[in-house]
């Protein structure tokens, strides 16, 4: 908890990211149980403490055919936030694209993804897999 308590306190007075950066984060096996478990709850949490710069964007990649709406209905269980208001802002940020890892057609549309997100924008990529 000490831990905790001491990179919450650092990134309050030494923001990782400056406000106007426009970060990219892209969750790989974003349906899986690591992401709906852990990644996207920890990313929520940062985006509540407001850690996370106001233009934070996040894209989610798996093989799974589904929308964002369903991804948050899979995590929100999970999530240590129960604001509704927070939850909704928070899943506002995030889009989702289904492709497989054996063919360059899914990484294809990623990257269209990414590009449409950060075309009006220079800023960070985080791969989170």
């Amino acid at each position: 908890m000490e831990a905790l308590n001491a990179i919450q306190q650092g990134a309050a007075s030494k923001p990782i990211f400056s406000k106007d950066s426009a970060v990219t984060f892209v969750v790989l096996g974003a349906s899986g149980d690591l992401a709906k478990k852990k990644i996207f709850p920890a990313l929520c949490n940062l985006f509540e403490k407001k850690i996370l710069p106001p233009a934070c964007k996040i894209i989610g990649y798996a093989r799974s055919s589904m929308t964002v709406s369903q991804l948050a209905g899979k995590s929100n269980p999970f999530m240590k936030q129960k604001n509704t208001s927070v939850l909704d802002d928070f899943w506002k940020r995030v889009s989702y694209v289904a492709g497989t890892y054996d063919s360059p057609d899914g990484f294809i549309k990623l990257n269209k993804a990414i590009r449409d997100i950060e075309k009006n924008a220079s800023g960070e990529k985080r791969y989170l897999l």
